[in-house]
């Protein structure tokens, strides 16, 4: 299995920040070349802690490769090669994710682009396509994202009799169409 860096933690990046003597250079500021050789200009307040070595040890493997160029730095969304972030292209490339798994039929891939080009509000589409996706917060899903802990009860709020997945929900529910009845309809 492969190790994450330590950076992904909250403590990485900010504890050399912490510690260094000038939290907010940029690493232009920090990088020297002498002999054609990358040395990095880190300046300490104090004595690094061992583990605090160990997670610079981690920064300098990721920083040593990086490449510095004289062109000023700007944002840039990769999908739109570098412009500006947009939803659809957002859209795009996870739908694109989605099908490269073989996850959806063509029929499937048919109904998910009707979600978008129909006259619905951009909430009603939104909220279908979670549907379509499993991305509903169902209890099954907080489950399977370790928000409701192992022994807590995935089974439907309304009757308890099955799973509470968003199929479930939204078409077999009994207790969620009385409920839709009563309040939403009047």
């Amino acid at each position: 299995m492969e190790s994450k860096p330590a950076f992904g933690r909250t403590n990485g990046w900010e504890m050399c920040r912490y510690v260094s003597t000038s939290p907010d250079y940029f690493l232009s500021h920090c990088k020297r070349k002498p002999w054609l050789r990358v040395l990095w200009n880190l300046v300490w307040r104090r004595r690094l802690f061992v583990w605090e070595a160990n997670l610079l040890d981690e920064l300098l493997m990721i920083l040593n490769p990086t490449v510095l160029s004289s062109v000023a730095d700007r944002w840039g969304w990769r999908p739109e090669l570098g412009e500006e972030f947009s939803v659809k292209s957002t859209y795009v490339l996870v739908s694109n994710l989605i099908i490269s798994r073989g996850v959806i039929l063509n029929e499937e891939q048919s109904a998910y682009k009707a979600i978008w080009k129909g006259p619905t509000p951009s909430k009603v589409s939104g909220f279908s396509w979670m549907v379509l996706h499993d991305r509903v917060p169902t209890r099954v899903n907080l489950f399977r994202r370790r928000i409701i802990q192992e022994d807590g009860d995935q089974r439907c709020l309304f009757r308890g009799e099955y799973a509470e997945t968003a199929t479930h929900l939204f078409l077999y529910c009994s207790g969620i169409h009385r409920f839709g009845k009563e309040f939403v309809l009047g």
